[in-house]
């Protein structure tokens, strides 16, 4: 009697484990709602093509009359991040580089003069940011991959910036969320003129301040 019921037990076990088999090699990639996590079984590099069409940044300058605003929409970025199998990414490999011809204020003098007096785009054609380190806030889940498009995730992305000849380490406030394969990011940065020895831009009784608030809206692809 117990060998009849160990070869029961054996042959059951075969049949499951076939099954088993038989159904994983037919399954889908984990997907999970609006997550972008597609169970990977290895590390692997996620790319991004930025979306110009809805990416911007933008600047806003205080002055005791009136704020001067600006607005690039044309930039050359680059984003790639390694993710590992279970939904963690590293430090992200972002550039951003920007020709300040770009720039526009909506006033032609203006953009004139800023480019060639203040920012001097001949002898500095180009103003460029590289990120180095991210911290995210305290409490914010690890599994950074899994998120929402619905729950935007905060962090700290620190990086370089070149601006007009001189290379500034800057902290830029994001927060970002995934939306099927679309990366999407809002964040903020504040620069000081004198940082970058670019002349404050008061002219006579119009007085502005040394601080510029930097803000962005940046959409990128997944390149699979």
């Amino acid at each position: 009697m117990k060998i009849f019921n160990l070869k029961r037990y054996i042959c059951f076990s075969l049949f499951f484990a076939a099954c088993f088999q038989n159904a994983s090699a037919g399954s889908e990639p984990i997907q999970t709602g609006d997550k972008i996590t597609r169970g990977f079984s290895s590390a692997s590099e996620w790319r991004f093509v930025l979306d110009q069409g809805k990416s911007r940044i933008s600047f806003l300058l205080k002055g005791n009359t009136h704020d001067t605003k600006g607005s690039v929409t044309k930039m050359q970025c680059s984003i790639s991040m390694l993710v590992s199998p279970d939904g963690l990414f590293s430090v992200p490999d972002v550039q951003i580089v920007i020709n300040p011809d770009d720039i526009d204020t909506k006033n032609g003098i203006r953009n004139r003069r800023m480019k060639k007096t203040f920012l001097e785009i001949d002898k500095f054609p180009e103003i460029i940011f590289r990120a180095t380190e991210i911290k995210k806030k305290q409490g914010q889940p690890e599994v950074y991959a899994n998120l929402k498009a619905t729950t935007p995730f905060p962090f700290d992305l620190g990086g370089e910036l070149t601006l007009h000849g001189k290379t500034k380490k800057i902290s830029l406030k994001i927060n970002a969320s995934f939306l099927d394969d679309r990366l999407i990011a809002d964040g903020e940065t504040t620069l000081d003129l004198r940082d970058f020895a670019i002349k404050n831009p008061s002219l006579l009784f119009f007085r502005v301040a040394n601080e510029v608030l930097i803000q962005f809206h940046v959409e990128a692809v997944r390149n699979f």
